[in-house]
């Protein structure tokens, strides 16, 4: 079995500077219980006018969402045990470091649906070049399970240990390639998370996971 990921998130470069940027290879992780995984993140794409808006009000947009962090606040009935542990997962995570939960969003997973269709037909990892300002995260499986969702979620979040509290950056070591996808996940001024998977006629299985608001502002820190 072989689980990948990717990510692309809201990043304030020149043109010049996204440019210099190709998709790269992390270290592979190995978590308790699941398969060798491999990750990659997508140059960032966002213009830096679009960033100075994504950036407005820092302070009070950062106080508000450390007011209350229970990572089971946010529990719907409506989800799949598979996509209520995924969310909770990304709450466990956020209230670790003291901010508030995500709750689902149905327009975010019909967005997530609609890409996770399209990668079937591409059979690989690919980004959406125009988002909507909406932050995503991937991941395709090949073989069985019945918790696409919670192994695509913990093989994000398991890249906490390569981030050491630094603003996000795109250059020296550490930076958002290594840790980017643990950063969305538990970025302060993201609010709502929807999620969704398809099958390919091969049977890799690709997820996908949008956010809004996007994180990883590079110059600002997920809490």
């Amino acid at each position: 079995m072989h689980f990948s990921a990717s990510a692309t998130f809201a990043l304030g470069l020149l043109a010049s500077q996204a440019a210099a940027l190709n998709i790269v290879k992390v270290p592979k992780f190995r978590a308790a219980g699941l398969p060798t995984y491999t990750t990659t993140l997508a140059a960032p794409t966002t213009t830096l006018a679009t960033i100075i808006l994504t950036t407005a009000s820092p302070t009070s947009s950062s106080t508000s969402s450390a007011a209350t962090a229970s990572p089971t606040a946010s529990s719907n009935s409506t989800l799949s045990a598979d996509l209520q542990r995924a969310l909770d997962l990304h709450n466990i995570y956020r209230a670790a470091v003291g901010n508030a939960n995500l709750t689902w969003d149905d327009d975010l997973a019909k967005s997530a649906q609609v890409w996770a269709d399209h990668l079937t037909t591409v059979g690989s990892l690919v980004h959406d070049t125009n988002p909507g300002g909406q932050g995503e995260c991937l991941a395709s499986q090949s073989g069985g399970t019945n918790s696409y969702f919670t192994n695509g979620v913990q093989l994000w979040l398991d890249e906490k240990p390569l981030y050491d509290g630094q603003p996000i950056r795109t250059t020296g070591s550490p930076n958002y390639l290594n840790y980017g996808h643990y950063t969305q996940a538990i970025w302060k001024d993201t609010k709502q998370v929807g999620l969704a998977m398809a099958t390919s006629p091969s049977g890799t299985t690709f997820v996908v996971a949008r956010y809004l608001p996007a994180g990883n502002i590079i110059g600002y820190m997920p809490y």
